[in-house]
């Protein structure tokens, strides 16, 4: 088999991991979105955000990047297909391997220049391990022969070319579920999660200071945006209040985004953004955060707000109703009015500038109110 000579196995095992790449890439794009409010906003907002590129057509981001993601799985299809058939149709011509081989190269470079750019480790993790594969088929060797073979001689190649992909394609589906599983863990949460679904909730976790205070600060003092004062208290479902329990809470930057966390550990805490921090409630239950007014997305439509989550020590943690601001323009009628089953008591806060005009916005919790499946929060300790 012209596939399995010698000279003509690398081109080949680059190939099927190729055709496997471009299945897990379809497996990934088809796969259901988180239901991380932040990741349904970001949807939203991509949604929303057409660009107009002349002939009528003026496709919103999401429709372009659904439309890179197919391209980029025909590539990588049609680049599989090639390899395998232009050798095959040549019958393991060396030189129409090494060109073929090389052409994918420089394709396959090129690939990796971009998951490089955009850090995207699986695909990465596909193009790292096909770079030296491809280098060897193009660079490392001459096709045997096709001279006087025996039967033996004719089998062996298939056999330890078979012998090769198969090794070669477990290593590679290990390598990159161990790349993904890197990429896509988070810290483990100390407290359930309840309130489900809550995807991305344990980036809570993801760097959580090991001492806390009740005044903390989301932005730093020199972030441009005007400053912002979050302050509320947390009550009981008693209506007392809650000391002890952590407040987490992050937004969008001055234009409208969430600049990135490089230091976070997992996925969630990165698309938390730099902008977040935590706050322990004092004996009377406030907590306050010092920070800028976030911006709405850059689409212009989607009403700024504020991400906000509870942890209760020991016990659980689950997202509350995010901040949103009653002055804001972007919010409907029934936005501003508020929500009577909001989790954690109405988010919608009217802003007041201070006699030093720093906006100061007040969001008072009610722990588990709005909470489905709260009563798994468990007792208090």
């Amino acid at each position: 088999m012209a596939l399995f000579r010698k000279g003509t196995r690398l081109l080949t095992v680059a190939s099927v991991i190729l055709l496997l790449e471009a299945v897990a890439h379809t497996m990934g794009a088809v796969a259901p979105l988180p239901e991380d409010p932040a990741v349904q906003d970001l949807v939203r907002a991509m949604r929303d955000l057409h660009t107009p590129l002349g002939l009528g057509m003026e496709p919103s981001a999401w429709d372009i990047s659904r439309g890179l993601t197919f391209t980029m799985t025909v590539t990588l299809l049609l680049m599989g297909v090639l390899g395998l058939a232009i050798p095959s149709a040549a019958r393991g011509d060396g030189r129409v391997v090494r060109v073929t081989a090389g052409t994918l190269l420089g394709a396959n470079l090129a690939m990796l220049a971009i998951w490089c750019i955009y850090r995207v480790p699986p695909p990465l993790t596909f193009q790292a391990i096909l770079t030296p594969i491809l280098l060897l088929a193009t660079f490392g060797g001459r096709a045997s022969p096709d001279a006087a073979p025996t039967a033996a001689g004719r089998q062996r190649p298939a056999r330890q070319g078979a012998a090769l992909v198969a090794c070669a394609a477990g290593a590679l589906l290990g390598s990159a579920r161990a790349a993904e599983a890197q990429v896509t863990s988070e810290p483990r949460a100390r407290e359930p999660i309840v309130g489900l679904p809550c995807e991305g909730c344990e980036g809570v976790f993801d760097r959580l200071p090991a001492s806390l205070s009740s005044v903390a600060r989301i932005a730093p003092a020199d972030e441009p945006g005007e400053p912002m004062r979050i302050e509320g208290t947390v009550y009981d479902a008693d209506g007392h209040p809650a000391p002890g329990i952590i407040v987490y809470a992050y937004h969008t930057n001055a234009h409208g985004v969430y600049p990135e966390d490089e230091r976070a550990e997992g996925t969630a805490g990165r698309r938390h953004g730099r902008l977040r921090g935590w706050a322990r409630t004092d004996e009377q239950g406030r907590y306050r955060f010092d920070s800028i007014r976030p911006a709405s997305y850059p689409d212009g439509r989607t009403p700024a707000h504020v991400h906000m989550h509870v942890i209760e020590p020991g016990r659980c943690t689950y997202y509350i109703d995010s901040i949103h601001f009653a002055d804001d323009p972007r919010l409907s009628p029934e936005e501003r009015a508020g929500d009577p089953d909001a989790r954690g008591g109405n988010g919608v806060v009217r802003p007041e500038h201070d006699d030093r005009g720093i906006w100061v916005v007040r969001r008072d919790i009610t722990l588990g109110e709005g909470v489905p499946d709260y009563a798994a929060c468990g007792e208090r300790p």
